[in-house]
């Protein structure tokens, strides 16, 4: 019966060891970026939180990429729109500024490749981290429009008739 302990304690503890200094491989980063990814695109923002605070966690955020930061830093933009807005965007500013520390040209290689309904998110995280790095910058002063009839000539366009 004690063998049989000792023998059984020695398997867990060998397990627990095997567990605690496994790391998160490229393939689980990938697949719990798409999960966390689509479970905003739905709406499920208590799965995206949670998958991100897994990637974020102690022993696998120092595994992530510039671009995985990055694409990091736009779900919880994203996030930002559906509630707790001043955690997400605090949260997504700080990723974004990590994922420059590790690679400039990655991350705004990614940012380019943004589909257009996301680049508001990028243009939000650069003008932060530009105000956060220049505070004599105002924020203000960044024009960030979308629409692709410039704003004037709509009104031009209705002071003519």
């Amino acid at each position: 019966m004690i063998l049989r302990t000792l023998i059984t304690g020695f398997v867990l503890l060998n397990l627990s060891l095997l567990i605690s200094c496994s790391q998160i491989s490229r393939e689980e980063i990938e697949t719990s970026l798409r999960e966390a990814e689509m479970s905003v695109a739905t709406g499920d923002m208590e799965v995206a939180t949670s998958v991100g605070n897994h990637l974020l966690g102690e022993d696998n955020a120092r595994h992530l990429s510039a671009t995985d930061l990055a694409r990091l830093s736009i779900m919880y933009m994203q996030m930002a729109d559906s509630g707790n807005a001043d955690d997400n965007t605090a949260l997504a500013a700080e990723l974004y500024r990590r994922a420059l520390s590790v690679s400039a040209d990655s991350t705004d290689a990614y940012l380019q490749s943004l589909p257009t309904d996301k680049m508001q998110y990028a243009d939000m995280l650069q003008a932060i981290s530009s105000n956060i790095d220049n505070p004599n910058v105002d924020i203000e002063d960044y024009h960030l429009e979308y629409d692709s009839i410039p704003a004037d000539t709509l009104t031009e366009s209705k002071t003519n008739k």
